[in-house]
């Protein structure tokens, strides 16, 4: 997953890239919109050393309806839902997955011409400092006025305000004034940057909590029979009665024949109490290379490591399977020189032929802290149609 960091810009151009089919006329505006969706079966436990087991088991999943373009002028519509069916897992229901709730996750006017596309509405939208994440069965979503720009080859530059944020278990949050931010990303000669800049004047009402984030990625891919990748990132806070926090990361990274090898460093600033590099708005804002399944090392003070070995199961016959497998170590987690690590474990399968976009995914975490009876391990099975 970290290696797809590196060629962050093309990640954005495509998340933020508009459909081009067309309409003459309202009624076929409809007629020849795109419907899509998701179905999804979602197990999560987490078991803990000395603390009650947590976890939860949903299905549901989502319908997406996006119209034809009429004179330049589109609409987008997804509805998603999530039940657990009373199944319960562990001690604790983990609220992150245990959802039973339905909401209307996209509902926004859009306007594509001159290579601009200018969205208003409630939407999804991933960048670095602002991101929903689809790591569990519901996806978080944004009231947003989005603007982006393709005019440049292989660039892409956007602008955007949000007014509110709404979590997986329908908790908003509203600012007191509009978030605004701003990104440019573009790749050439295997050169990939993307920059963006996050400002909020006014979080809370009558508190003075100005607060700003910053993201630099830089990417570099020498190309050769066994083509390296370089990798280095900045992440930037700072807010108004807190400490100014930064992070720096490097990696590089290379694959042969499906077997793909990486490294990862980040250094955060200040000392173990200083606070957090939060790294922009969103269940999916923190874009650090150490930002693994269940650890980061965006904590002040925090120096941390990952290797990551990863397969593509294709080159040996077995078309669809794809695994990996990394392990990270953070030193100064928890303050006072007391470090914690994970080890993950990943396997995907993507059926083919009749059963096109069917899939299922393991995912194993095991983290062990220096702190007394803080161990827990994390384990996921996830079974995905798309169509």
């Amino acid at each position: 997953m970290k290696l797809a960091k590196l060629s962050l810009a093309a990640v954005v151009v495509a998340s933020l890239s508009a459909s081009a089919f067309a309409a003459d006329s309202l009624a076929s505006a409809f007629k020849e919109g795109k419907v899509s969706g998701k179905l999804t079966s979602y197990y999560m436990k987490t078991s803990n050393d000395n603390a009650p087991d947590k976890g939860a088991y949903a299905v549901g999943g989502l319908l997406n309806f996006q119209t034809a373009k009429l004179d330049g002028f589109y609409a987008n519509f997804e509805f998603q839902a999530s039940n657990t069916l009373g199944t319960t897992v562990g001690d604790v229901n983990d609220g992150s997955v245990g959802i039973n709730n339905s909401m209307l996750s996209q509902a926004y006017l859009g306007y594509y011409g001159y290579k601009t596309d200018i969205k208003v509405g409630r939407m999804h939208i991933e960048t670095p400092l602002v991101s929903d994440s689809g790591t569990r069965l519901v996806r978080d979503y944004w009231n947003a006025l989005l603007v982006v720009n393709k005019s440049l080859k292989n660039t892409t530059i956007a602008a955007g305000a949000v007014t509110e944020w709404t979590d997986r278990d329908g908790s908003h949050f509203m600012p007191d004034e509009p978030i605004y931010t701003v990104l440019a990303a573009t790749s050439f000669s295997g050169v990939s940057v993307t920059g963006q800049y996050v400002y909020a004047n006014s979080l809370t009402a009558g508190v003075d909590d100005t607060r700003q984030d910053y993201y630099l990625g830089l990417g570099y891919t020498v190309e050769a029979g066994m083509p390296i990748k370089l990798g280095a990132q900045y992440i930037g806070f700072n807010q108004d009665g807190a400490k100014s926090l930064n992070t720096y990361g490097l990696m590089v990274g290379t694959s042969i024949n499906g077997l793909g090898l990486s490294a990862y460093y980040t250094n955060t600033s200040g000392n173990s109490g200083d606070g957090t590099v939060f790294g922009g708005y969103g269940d999916g804002s923190d874009p650090s290379y150490n930002s693994i399944q269940i650890l980061s090392g965006n904590g002040a003070g925090v120096t941390a490591y990952q290797g990551k070995v990863s397969y593509d199961f294709s080159k040996v016959g077995v078309k669809g399977l794809t695994a990996f497998t990394r392990y990270a170590q953070y030193n100064d987690y928890s303050g006072s020189g007391l470090d914690a690590n994970e080890w993950d474990v990943d396997t995907t399968y993507n059926f083919g032929g009749s059963l096109k976009g069917l899939s299922g995914q393991l995912r194993y975490a095991m983290i062990n802290k220096d702190v007394a009876n803080s161990d827990f391990n994390n384990f996921r099975f996830i079974v995905k149609y798309k169509f």
